[in-house]
């Protein structure tokens, strides 16, 4: 076993460190282009026990333990760098298809594994800090054969379903039940009313009703007895009439669906997706 300490304290080139000099206690730095150059490589031999490759370690509450640079650091990076106490910290400066500040790869394994002990804190947060325009990507979910993506509008893309995974059997199966899709972003809300001499006033909920466009919207009525039937009349943006057909006046119970747009959703429908796709087709690494 061969043990070797270096405390040596010495400026970085500013080449060597992204743009970013500074005093260190050690420096590997290699100019060689050779798929296998490394300015330093640190490698634990032993087969057993909980060994170390590379260790980094910072006591500063605004320092980084290990901090990496693809071709150099970016803006973002700049502005955050120090914010915090940090592990591992990597950074790229680079616009290029594919590039990345951290990567994390295997075969037949989990290639990022994030855990935490925390009622406070996130496990995982991701965030996209760009404000000057919608719909921009934030994570996407690949496959082989379907794909999911978020992005700033809070929105998800799915190729595939969306379903709940609910048990049943006393929870001996689990199956799944799943999401209607429609061409536009509707909302809906259920209740019941009865009749008193062939008429029922039934007021939107009124939480319910912030939520959607109540200039129109759609009334869908079931009678809960016998009757010659109902109709939707004197709807307004706070509620709506219910009415037996012919002027009856019976007292029977109903119940009905209301089928709202969204509000500030009103005009989408069918929203082209197809650029989305490419853009997230494109940013997927090539071998």
């Amino acid at each position: 076993m061969q043990t070797i300490m270096v405390w040596r304290e010495t400026r970085a080139p500013t080449s060597a460190w992204g743009g970013f000099g500074g005093i260190l206690g050690v420096l590997g730095y290699t100019t060689s282009t050779n798929n296998s150059a490394r300015g330093v490589q640190g490698q634990a031999g032993g087969l057993s026990g909980k060994t170390v490759g590379v260790i980094g370690v910072s006591n500063s509450p605004n320092g980084t333990g290990v901090l990496g640079y693809g071709e150099g650091n970016s803006g973002t990076g700049s502005g955050l760098l120090g914010c915090c106490a940090v592990g591992i910290w990597g950074d790229t400066s680079s616009t290029a298809s594919g590039a990345a500040g951290l990567v994390g790869t295997a075969d037949n394994a989990q290639a990022l594994y994030l855990a935490n002990n925390s009622t406070a804190h996130l496990t995982a947060n991701i965030n996209n800090v760009e404000n000057s325009t919608h719909s921009v990507e934030i994570v996407a979910f690949q496959g082989a054969f379907g794909s999911c993506s978020t992005d700033s509008d809070g929105d998800l893309h799915c190729t595939g379903t969306k379903s709940a995974v609910v048990p049943v059997d006393n929870g001996a199966r689990h199956v799944a039940l799943y999401a209607v899709e429609a061409p536009q972003n509707w909302f809906e809300d259920f209740g019941s009313g009865k009749l008193v001499n062939g008429v029922s006033t039934v007021a939107l909920e009124p939480t319910f009703a912030q939520t959607v466009n109540t200039t129109d919207y759609h009334v869908f009525l079931t009678p809960r007895g016998d009757c010659q039937g109902l109709y939707v009349g004197n709807v307004t943006p706070t509620g709506f009439e219910v009415h037996e057909l012919r002027s009856g006046q019976s007292d029977v119970a109903f119940d009905y669906r209301i089928v709202a747009l969204r509000r500030g959703y009103e005009g989408v429908r069918l929203e082209d997706k197809t650029e989305m796709m490419a853009r997230l087709k494109s940013g997927i690494p090539q071998r």
